[in-house]
Formats: structure tokens, sequence, C-alpha cells
């Protein structure tokens, strides 16, 4: 009963994860193609907003109870378990760069440059790469190949 607790949580978390993270990208696209930062300014304190409230703790809940549940199934020496927390750590990094862009592009208002506008490289394909990450852990959850 606490295993199937805890696994719901997890989902629960990595939903509100990744939909966080989705938001993201879309407001950092947004946000770089506006034509003034002043038009941009209100949606990145909302969603910078967002990010510290939501976000960002649904990432620590999703380590904290995906963590709970390694343990549980006594998963450490999998190999498939370690290269899920590759791919994981690749998504944390991104939820990283995202939250720093946002608060960058949202303190930086009286630069009204285009390049300062402009996201990280990483950023600019986040949607996808995000795609990519959670195919992986997806197939590594259900199918754990080795």
């Amino acid at each position: 009963m606490l295993y199937a607790v805890v696994k719901a949580a997890h989902l629960l978390a990595v939903f509100a994860l990744i939909a966080g993270m989705l938001a993201n990208a879309l407001v950092l696209r947004m946000a770089t193609t506006m034509s003034s930062r002043q038009q941009a300014a209100p949606m990145l304190a909302t969603m910078t907003a967002w990010d510290s409230r939501v976000t960002g703790p649904a990432l620590g809940l999703t380590w904290l109870f995906g963590l709970s549940l390694a343990v549980m199934g006594g998963w450490f020496p999998d190999a498939w378990l370690m290269v899920k927390l590759v791919a994981v750590l690749g998504l944390s990094a991104l939820h990283g760069m995202q939250a720093g862009s946002l608060r960058r592009l949202g303190r930086d208002q009286a630069r009204e440059d285009q390049a300062a506008l402009s996201p990280p490289p990483p950023l600019r394909h986040a949607a996808a790469v995000m795609a990519v990450l959670v195919a992986v852990i997806v197939v590594l959850v259900i199918i754990r190949p080795f």
C-alpha cells in the first residue's frame, strides 16, 4: 500500500514538473520573440513565480519520491536505474537553466537589445530535449532492459 501511494505521488510530481518545464520553454520562446522587453515583463514575472512555487518544488518531490521508490524496490544495483538517473539529472539541469533564464530575463528589463533576449542554445530546443529525455526515462522504467 505504501509503495502504491509513493508511486502515485511520484507520478503526480513528475506531471507537475514536466508541465511546468513545458510552460517555461513556451514562455522563454515567446519572451525572446517579443519586440519589447516591456511586453514580456508581466509574462516573465508570472512564470518565474509559478516556477518557484510549483515547478521547483515538483522537481524536489520528484527526486524525493523517486529515490524512495528505488530504495523500496531495491533497484540501486540495477543498470537501468543508473541510466535513468543520468536522464533525470539532465532534466534537472535543464530546469535549472530554464529557471535561471527566466530570472535573468525578468531582471534585465532595462535592456532592450535583442541579443540580451536570446536564451542559451540548450534552451532554444528545450521541449525537444525534454521529450527525448522523458521518452528514455519511460522506456527504461517500463522495459528495464538491463
